[in-house]
């Protein structure tokens, strides 16, 4: 089966061989879920990334998306997290299994992004999709803690992108401000993990719909960065942007201003650590809004 150059190349950059591997099966796990769950295929969607997702067609007439990926642990949590979710705020997942990697979910129609509406509708719409969200933990579902990802500030400390990149004093003092979020038992739960503005889609019978949950567990207040920083305005002044997001957020959600300018800071340090890594080309708007947010500390 011939696969995008752009979809082969990111599963293989981000997997090596066991990518390769993969991609070279993928054609037979797909044949063999159609089979199984009695699917019609109708085709990938257009902006894959890294998992292969395809539009297909329940038995019954009723349209699907079915969603293969590398078997692993993120894949994994990403079940986990919709089972517990139940389909409260999210996307309902139909059918999965772990071994494979793949599960069947319910597609969401027409899936408009949230960019699509105006900055202030956006936050607003935002912040009461974050509400509706299940936050209580399943106790019987395995599910990462967000303290593993900060692996990545000593990785980056340790590689020879200190020399490259301008980012060591953020991730030290991030480093340090971390330990102010991992003892507040209270405000520990489950975190959709990416929650922005691409993950996010209208559904004409759900309304906005959460997809893609990374599914992780930890501090209520990292899980806002990522749509602090997603789709920021064109032409318009990026640190006036933030601080409206902040100030809007932490609002609706009865959120402390402060605290959640200190989350922001570390998860954006974070992210522009593993933008680093990725070699993204875009690590630099990341960067940019690190300093945003670390200079909001000092006002």
């Amino acid at each position: 089966m011939k696969y995008p150059d752009a979809f082969v190349e990111k599963i293989t950059g981000a997997f090596q061989e066991e990518g390769k591997q993969w991609l070279n099966r993928l054609h037979l796990i797909i044949e063999e879920y159609r089979e199984k769950w009695d699917l019609s295929i109708h085709g990938p969607v257009d902006n894959l990334s890294y998992n292969y997702v395809l539009n297909v067609m329940q038995k019954d007439g009723t349209p699907a998306i079915l969603k293969v990926g590398v078997p692993n642990w993120d894949f994994s949590n990403e079940i986990n997290t919709l089972i517990t979710y139940n389909g409260i705020g999210c996307v309902k997942i139909l059918r999965f299994d772990h071994k494979d990697g793949i599960m069947l979910l319910e597609k969401i129609s027409p899936g408009n992004m949230l960019y699509s509406l105006p900055e202030e509708q956006a936050i607003e719409q935002y912040a009461e999709v974050y509400s509706n969200l299940p936050k209580i933990l399943n106790p019987e579902l395995s599910l990462t803690q967000i303290i593993t990802w900060f692996s990545a500030f000593d990785r980056y400390l340790e590689s020879e992108y200190v020399k490259e990149y301008p980012l060591e004093e953020f991730v030290v003092e991030a480093k340090m401000l971390v330990d102010d979020f991992l003892y507040e038992s209270d405000e520990i739960v489950l975190l959709h993990g990416d929650l922005h503005h691409e993950n996010i889609l209208y559904s004409d019978k759900h309304g906005w719909t959460v997809i893609d949950p990374k599914g992780v567990v930890g501090h209520l207040y990292f899980d806002f960065t990522s749509f602090m920083v997603n789709h920021l305005p064109i032409n318009q002044d990026v640190k006036e942007i933030l601080h409206n997001r902040i100030n809007i957020i932490s609002t609706l959600l009865q959120l402390d201003k402060q605290k959640l300018i200190k989350a922001s800071f570390i998860m954006a340090t974070l992210s522009a650590c593993w933008a680093i890594e990725d070699k993204d080309p875009n690590w630099e708007l990341t960067y940019i809004c690190t300093k945003h947010f670390r200079s909001f500390l000092n006002e």
